[in-house]
């Protein structure tokens, strides 16, 4: 074969694999290359493939200085995390790496080993018999950390080690890893608490302060791309320490205050979510970040147990919740965002827990009673307004399945008929899951 040729081996009497052709195409020739066509009528129609052109022996030479470089700070920072030698040029090799290649994650764990070394005491280093190596030692402050991983980010936004290496850093300044410090640190009042988290600069960096401004920081990062789920889950992680700081600071006050603290938190979030989902009715992470705040927002009072006794999230709440996406999916009923917080408002509903258990003994069986009555009213009438949603869009398959499913939830002959013929629907609907839907009539 001649040299810069592919050769692309392309089954024309499929599936019989005897005859074949042999095609020569130029790299620069970036195509679909169709086999002749079969003469006798009984063979299948010929395959399709597609000859993707390598990748440009300039491009390739272009690159190779960088791919040097990635492979020589590699080595290096390898070599000293193995030697433990915690200096500055080893911090400086390793910054350099990650603003490459933010995917190494052996020079984040080498910048975590050296934080954790400079926060131990000195008597932690003589059991260890390393007092004689690193009686030198170097780590990077709390403002380092932070500025080189908002460096990454900004190149990088989904990259998972970046986002962990920075939730570690946040953590570690809002909790004295110290066993005989308090655990918090914005109660740390002496110099050596702080300096226990390993970072020199600790005292400046207030953990209130802080978490306000790395909030500020997800906002700013949601506000240029509201479905990054990274930047979700960082702003549940900086609430979530905002919480628990809190809660330590009040804890001689009683359980009530904190948990409507807890609250207001979950409360704010909520209505965060809401401005995201009202700009983007297609914004999963949004949506998400809603049913993981709404439990929390109307926990209710407690049994002391920790238990709510509502049961859960009340129902007026979960009517109006049902209200705000039902706008969604009869806005655009072919996206899932909607359909899927739908069904898991319908999971809600259908597991709240009647109030039996903290009603008179006589009680009971009529509180279980009422909480189905009002169940099944709950499926109903969302039941109606997807009928409407059906008759509306008759080709598309999410209101039909989740009517499907709604109908079976009534615990009702008329509904199990009326499911049982919305899944056959769904099947014509949707033929290439039919199995699926079939299964969904058996059971």
């Amino acid at each position: 074969m001649r040299p810069g040729y592919v050769s692309a081996s392309v089954d024309v009497q499929h599936p019989t694999p005897r005859h074949r052709a042999a095609a020569f195409v130029f790299p620069s020739e970036r195509r679909c290359f169709t086999p002749p066509r079969a003469s006798s009528p009984d063979r299948a129609p010929p395959l399709l493939l597609l000859v993707t052109r390598p990748r440009p022996q300039a491009r390739r030479e272009a690159s190779l200085p960088k791919v040097k470089l990635i492979r020589a700070l590699q080595d290096d920072a390898i070599r000293r995390r193995r030697e433990k030698v915690y200096d500055a040029t080893s911090m400086a090799v390793t910054a350099r790496l990650l603003e490459i290649n933010p995917e190494v994650l052996t020079a984040w764990n080498f910048r975590r080993e050296a934080i954790v070394f400079a926060g131990r005491a000195p008597n932690e280093h003589r059991t260890n018999n390393l007092e004689r190596t690193h009686t030198h030692s170097f780590a990077p402050t709390l403002a380092d950390e932070l500025a080189l991983t908002e460096r990454c980010l900004r190149k990088h936004p989904k990259s998972y080690p970046a986002w962990h290496h920075r939730k570690w850093c946040v953590a570690r300044r809002v909790y004295v890893p110290r066993g005989d410090g308090p655990k918090n640190a914005e109660n740390a009042e002496t110099e050596s608490h702080a300096v226990a988290t390993g970072f020199a600069d600790a005292r400046g960096f207030p953990v209130a302060s802080l978490l306000a401004t790395e909030l500020a920081m997800a906002q700013a990062l949601l506000d240029l791309d509201d479905r990054n789920f990274h930047g979700w889950g960082y702003r549940r992680f900086v609430t979530s320490l905002a919480n628990d700081g809190a809660r330590e600071s009040t804890r001689a006050l009683e359980t009530t205050l904190r948990d409507e603290a807890s609250e207001a938190s979950a409360r704010a979030e909520l209505r965060y979510s809401e401005a995201k989902i009202e700009r983007n009715f297609s914004n999963y992470s949004a949506w998400h970040h809603r049913a993981a705040n709404l439990p929390r927002a109307y926990a209710g009072p407690t049994n002391g147990l920790g238990a709510s006794r509502d049961g859960g999230v009340p129902a007026d709440v979960l009517a109006n919740e049902y209200a705000f996406v039902r706008q969604a999916f009869f806005t655009e009923p072919e996206d899932q965002a909607g359909w899927m917080y739908h069904r898991w408002l319908t999971a809600q509903t259908q597991n709240a827990k009647a109030n039996e258990a903290f009603a008179a003994p006589g009680e009971a069986a009529a509180a279980a009673a009422a909480a189905a009555d009002a169940k099944r009213a709950v499926f109903a009438g969302e039941a109606d307004a997807l009928r409407e949603l059906c008759a509306l869009e008759p080709d598309c398959k999410w209101p039909a399945l989740t009517l499907a499913r709604l109908c079976d939830l009534q615990g009702t002959d008329l509904g199990a008929a009326e499911s049982a013929a919305r899944f056959a629907e769904l099947a014509r609907l949707d033929p290439a899951r039919r199995g699926f839907y079939c299964d969904c009539c058996r059971v």
